[in-house]
């Protein structure tokens, strides 16, 4: 029996893939009120999320994952199974 061929995923451009470390502070800064004093990388540079670490507060260190999807559909969704697994 003849084996179909995988599909062969689209190679996503460099720029376009990744989030820099200053769009990462940015995007925590707006919307949580607060810049990470580091950003990480735990994937690999061409993944795109990254590790943002806060200093210290009330509450102690904390680390938040933040991850650009390229469609605001997959992003919902994502944050729907996110909030289900809690």
């Amino acid at each position: 029996m003849a084996r179909k061929p995988a599909m062969a995923r689209k190679a996503m451009p460099e720029k376009r893939a990744r989030i820099s470390a200053a769009q990462a502070r940015e995007v925590c800064a707006k919307l949580l009120g607060a810049k990470p004093e580091a950003v990480e990388w735990p994937g690999g540079r061409s993944r795109r999320s990254v590790r943002a670490r806060f200093a210290p507060g009330a509450q102690g260190a904390q680390t938040l994952i933040v991850t650009r999807r390229q469609s605001r559909q997959r992003a919902r969704l994502e944050a729907h199974v996110l909030k289900a697994l809690r």
